[in-house]
């Protein structure tokens, strides 16, 4: 029986996707996973299919996250607040 495992490629692009908004209040944070960083933000309609992609990725590495910045949305994308 064949596992079928989900490629780095392939959950960047759905992160990337998945990153869009008219307002902050579209945008929340996404499962925090190495090596796609701690603050993922996307759109609050893509959330659950890119935690799924994200979960799906078989990561080796570790990294400690710590608390994520506010989130906004600037220039259609959800990004830190700055």
């Amino acid at each position: 029986m064949l596992l079928s495992c989900t490629s780095e490629e392939s959950v960047r692009e759905t992160i990337e996707e998945a990153n869009y908004c008219d307002v902050t209040e579209d945008c929340v944070q996404a499962t925090s996973a190495c090596p796609f960083g701690c603050c993922t933000f996307v759109n609050k309609e893509e959330v659950e299919n890119v935690n799924k992609k994200i979960e799906g990725f078989n990561g080796q590495c570790k990294v400690k996250c710590h608390e994520c910045p506010p989130v906004a949305c600037i220039n259609t994308k959800c990004v830190q607040e700055v």
